[in-house]
């Protein structure tokens, strides 16, 4: 076989290769420990009389199209909204550590709720949440918006 017909033969094999339809995708190996925040905070908002519900706004992956598609949410649209009784509540939830973060969008959409007499937070724990949500229901309209605006990350 000539060299020019097995150049040509291995630029068809790499462009297949390339071209196909994958089909075995290697699953994620590290844990989602958002998730497992979020799935803490459902359980102790159940047992406290929340009507709560999870928003997820992240891109989905297409195999079909090979490429990752936005869903219809905002990415600044906290993990958690619902409402207890007549009280809205938005609850952004994070994975304790120092990689995890808050947006400036997403900061500033949890701080328009507050100023609207929301109950609107960034928790990493049950715990976290737990505090907040005890300090907000002893304090008057304004002292729970001023004490929740300061504990935004």
């Amino acid at each position: 076989m000539s060299d020019y017909k097995k150049n040509v033969m291995a630029a068809i094999a790499k462009y297949e290769k390339k071209h196909s339809v994958k089909t075995d995708y290697q699953k994620r190996h590290n844990q989602a420990p958002e998730k497992q925040v979020v799935h803490e905070i459902m359980i102790w908002a159940k047992g406290h009389g929340f009507d709560l519900s999870i928003i997820d706004s992240r891109a989905v992956y297409s195999p079909e199209t090979r490429k990752y598609t936005s869903r219809t949410t905002s990415e600044v649209m906290p993990d958690i909204i619902g409402n207890m009784e007549h009280l809205a509540v938005y609850i952004e939830a994070k994975a304790p550590g120092k990689r995890s973060r808050t947006s400036d969008a997403q900061k500033m959409f949890l701080e328009r709720k507050i100023l609207c007499g929301c109950f609107a937070c960034v928790a990493d724990s049950v715990d976290t949440l737990r505090e907040l949500w005890e300090q907000f229901l002893v304090l008057n309209p304004n002292e729970a918006k001023v004490f929740l605006l300061s504990k935004i990350p």
